[in-house]
């Protein structure tokens, strides 16, 4: 009996469970045909015309959308200051811009740019090297070899113009100046100065004597001996002073370092001082050999 009982009990859950389960299938049936029915009132509320499509209206949509989010999202001066934008002004019917001219310039006004710069720049160039030339230094070349061994012939030196604006002339100093000969003639040439303003140049036993005393030549071989020279032109000397020369104020006496082989001070006198272009303070060709002096 207790197993009669049981299987009528389980006979009544089960068909208890399957109604329920009926029941739940027939709310959700219910409630899938009300949201087809509400979608389908939906687009027939909405439905465009029948020339377009409903892929073409959703694109659309978006793309409308999307414009109305970008607009809403830009932030424009008015916005920020308070101010109307400046709106600009229209531009005319018959002006015509070519990017090609505001970015790549025409070939004539490339060349003409072009030529105008380089006229500044060797206009410029030219003047700098007049103003050097004029006040500053100045390149000279060795024509004979009156400075051997100092300087040959050949060489190339820089002088200083400046030098005796700020300075005296200095015993041994290598000068060039402008001599007038007695031709008419005149020539820049470079000697030593042996002999300042006020002293008496003379030979004894061969070598340079300034007021009597040995006048010491480091930069002459040791063998070379100088023969006595006659009083030159424009020389003050005393009247017991019978050879040599002294040398008046504001002059320099002047020899070139090849002894033997120099038309300097001995033949033309003393040098006024105001004569000399500048002091020669290196030599710059050949470029293997510069040195200063």
């Amino acid at each position: 009996m207790d197993g009669e009982n049981n299987n009528e009990e389980s006979n009544k859950s089960f068909a208890e469970t399957e109604k329920w389960a009926e029941e739940i299938l027939e709310r959700a049936r219910n409630r899938s045909e009300e949201t087809f029915e509400m979608e389908d009132f939906l687009i027939n509320e909405n439905s465009p015309p029948e020339d377009k499509n409903l892929g073409e209206i959703l694109v659309e949509e978006i793309q409308e959308h999307e414009e109305d989010s970008f607009r809403g999202s830009i932030v424009t001066l008015e916005d920020i200051e308070g101010k109307q934008a400046v709106t600009p002004l229209p531009r005319e019917k018959g002006s015509k811009i070519s990017k090609n001219d505001d970015f790549f310039p025409s070939v004539v006004k490339r060349t003409r740019n072009s030529v105008v710069e380089w006229a500044v720049v060797l206009v410029g160039a030219v003047g700098l090297a007049l103003l050097i030339k004029a006040f500053l230094f100045q390149a000279y070349y060795i024509p004979s070899p009156s400075m051997n061994p100092t300087l040959l012939e050949g060489d190339r030196i820089l002088v200083n113009k400046l030098s005796y604006n700020l300075h005296s002339v200095n015993r041994g100093d290598l000068v060039v100046f402008s001599a007038q000969e007695e031709n008419g003639g005149e020539d820049d040439l470079i000697k030593r100065v042996i002999g300042l303003p006020g002293e008496f140049v003379t030979v004894g036993d061969g070598k340079i004597e300034i007021n009597g005393g040995l006048l010491l030549e480091p930069y002459l071989p040791l063998q070379i001996e100088i023969n006595p020279f006659a009083t030159p032109i424009n020389c003050v000397n005393r009247p017991e002073e019978i050879s040599g020369c002294r040398v008046p104020g504001d002059h320099v006496f002047v020899m070139g370092d090849n002894r033997s082989n120099s038309r300097d001070s001995r033949f033309f006198g003393p040098v006024p001082i105001e004569d000399i272009e500048g002091r020669a303070f290196i030599r710059i060709w050949p470029l293997g050999d510069m040195k200063r002096l």
